[in-house]
């Protein structure tokens, strides 16, 4: 095994994309954070942790941590020793790792093992993806994009949907996010039969061929009449009519209700995806 770094995410990504786009809905996750990072001014302040792990010319994992972020890692778990050795001897900290799950507590291990650091698991994610959407309305309603003016109300279900899920975001922070989720149009509402808007869906990390449908929330006066269901498949069913070849989500692994309207309305299973928090000694 051979470990190749690099100074830059542009180098990384020009080494790693064939590697991560043979998989590209289950590595879409980092994918488009190096999409995102290309899009952004370098950080002297911060530079970010890059490497691949190859056998002969083969390319078997990737890692990449962009600080503040967690470190991410996608391929075999063959290559981690590599990746734990240079982390330590060029003394990066990790707070947190994402990465499917097999991979991520390997690596743990062999962290805990070598630093003594112990974790804990912070998520377990079932990633989810399709290319076609099965699905027959039984809500009258229909899909639109949010404006400006639903800028309080999606705030106001962030904020609600943050206090249900205990990601503690203020209700400040929702402001500010709805408005940005707004301004980029990557907000959606589902309009009922009284044209009122009863369940919402965004959408984030876009790959080359690939889109994940995330925030889909709906509030308690609207659950179980399956309005979530018509949000989400008729967002699906709209990004599958135009350059968006595959769409991707993420369920809580405990979240029945959830995992079973994905499955309901065409979308498999591909990967469960793991994050973890570490000790810091």
């Amino acid at each position: 095994m051979k470990l190749e770094s690099y100074s830059s995410v542009n180098e990384f990504y020009k080494a790693a994309e064939p590697f991560l786009m043979k998989q590209e809905a289950a590595s879409g996750y980092m994918l488009s954070s190096c999409i995102k990072q290309l899009e952004k001014k370098p950080s002297s302040h911060n530079p970010p942790f890059l490497c691949c792990v190859k056998e002969d010319k083969d390319m078997r994992l990737a890692a990449l941590m962009t600080p503040p972020g967690p470190l991410q890692l996608y391929g075999e778990e063959a290559g981690i020793e590599a990746v734990v050795h240079k982390l330590i001897n060029e003394d990066w900290g990790i707070a947190r790792l994402s990465a499917p799950a097999a991979l991520a507590h390997a690596f743990a291990e062999k962290w805990l093992q070598q630093t003594g650091n112990t974790y804990r698991v912070m998520s377990s994610m079932k990633l989810y993806g399709t290319d076609h959407i099965s699905f027959s309305s039984g809500s009258i309603g229909e899909l639109r994009q949010a404006t400006s003016q639903d800028r309080e109300m999606t705030a106001r279900w962030l904020y609600e949907m943050g206090m249900e899920n205990r990601s503690l975001l203020t209700k400040n922070e929702a402001l500010v996010m709805a408005k940005e989720m707004i301004e980029k149009k990557s907000i959606f509402f589902w309009k009922n039969e009284k044209s009122e808007p009863s369940s919402m869906a965004a959408l984030t990390r876009q790959t080359p061929n690939t889109i994940t449908i995330n925030m889909v929330y709906t509030p308690k006066e609207q659950r179980r009449k399956g309005y979530a269901k018509a949000c989400v498949a008729n967002l699906s069913q709209w990004l599958l009519e135009t350059d968006i070849t595959y769409c991707t989500l993420y369920a809580d692994g405990s979240n029945v209700a959830a995992n079973e309207l994905y499955t309901s309305i065409g979308y498999q299973e591909i990967e469960q995806y793991t994050e973890l928090s570490f000790s810091q000694r």
